[in-house]
């Protein structure tokens, strides 16, 4: 399960009792197929990986470098 701001998130939790002990279950938001990534929201506006404005990525395919530079236009919370 990954950080997800909430509004790509696709999971919520919900506090369920079991034999009178409280315990935090995760339910998908929708029907999800197979190997599809699952998103929660962690909460919190200062988890340091939601502050990133920018990012390089290189790879290579076949050879070729590929860079791009990922610019975030807004905060992500």
């Amino acid at each position: 399960m990954n950080d997800s701001p909430r509004r790509f998130a696709n999971c919520y939790t919900k506090m369920i009792m079991v034999d009178a002990r409280p315990h935090i279950a995760i339910f998908a938001g929708q029907d999800l197929p197979a190997g599809v990534e699952i998103r929660y929201d962690y909460g919190g506006g200062d988890l340091p990986w939601r502050n990133v404005s920018s990012m390089v990525i290189s790879l290579v395919f076949d050879d070729i470098l590929l860079t791009v530079n990922i610019i975030c236009l807004e905060k992500v919370v």
